[in-house]
């Protein structure tokens, strides 16, 4: 760390070379008034190397600074991320929440509509919900709408979407997929659901869940809210019927 500088009597560029290879910082040859060139040279290097140690130590204190920064931005990026999640996610279950459903519906829609695509659109409620929460209290009927959005999270591909549309109600959209097959994965949800879901002493109903289903290709509608009214229609259907079952719009008729 300290500035070395060679005094030599030998005009030999090859002992310069040398002596700078090993560390010096400079040269100089007793030649003349060596002597009188010497404590200006001594005067020069020192300043030279203040002046390094400066931009080291400035190089260190903004390395620190970059560091610090990415640190900063790492933590921003987590802070947006979060904030993006909890708008378009519902707080209890997790689910899309009813704002990133629309969004992701439009374009699905337009995508569909546009290339042909076959697209489906299953409305899920909660049949007796009220009369459970009445009964056992809000924090029983929370725990029950997250089991029941875990049972529909679990039957879904990565390229569909399940969101909690309001209460004890669920939508769900599935791209590239049949009426047939949409009304498969209704059943299994429908199934999954009374299979696990326990039984409470004093629970009049057991819980179970009625699904309408709409398909773009078989029902053909003209929007993509139309596509989930047309759903909605079906649900209705199926609470008229029963319950704790699943019903196609375009099967209303038959």
């Amino acid at each position: 760390d300290i500035p070395i500088i060679l005094v030599t009597g030998e005009n030999v560029s090859s002992t310069a070379a040398q002596a700078i290879k090993y560390g010096a910082q400079d040269y100089i040859l007793k030649l003349g008034d060596f002597l009188f060139a010497l404590p200006v040279m001594v005067e020069k290097n020192i300043s030279q190397h203040r002046v390094k140690k400066q931009n080291l130590q400035l190089q260190r204190e903004l390395q620190g600074m970059l560091t610090e920064l990415r640190v900063k931005n790492m933590q921003l990026q987590e802070s947006m991320e979060k904030l993006q999640e909890m708008a378009t996610t519902d707080h209890l279950t997790g689910l899309a929440n009813r704002r990133q459903f629309g969004e992701i519906l439009d374009r699905s829609f337009h995508e569909a509509t546009r290339y042909g695509f076959d697209l489906a659109c299953c409305m899920c409620d909660l049949d007796h919900y009220k009369h459970f929460n009445d009964s056992l209290g809000h924090q029983e009927g929370d725990r029950l709408l997250q089991a029941a959005a875990e049972i529909v999270r679990l039957s879904l591909r990565a390229s569909d979407i399940a969101a909690r549309y309001g209460g004890d109600e669920f939508v769900l959209l599935l791209p590239h997929t049949s009426l047939d097959r949409a009304m498969s994965v209704a059943d299994r949800i429908r199934e999954e659901l009374q299979a696990c879901t326990i039984r409470y002493e004093g629970l009049e109903h057991e819980v179970t869940v009625s699904i309408g289903v709409a398909s773009l290709p078989a029902d053909r509608p003209t929007s993509a809210d139309a596509l989930v009214s047309l759903a909605d229609r079906a649900l209705y259907e199926a609470k008229a019927r029963g319950r704790n079952r699943v019903v196609a719009f375009s099967h209303l008729s038959a």
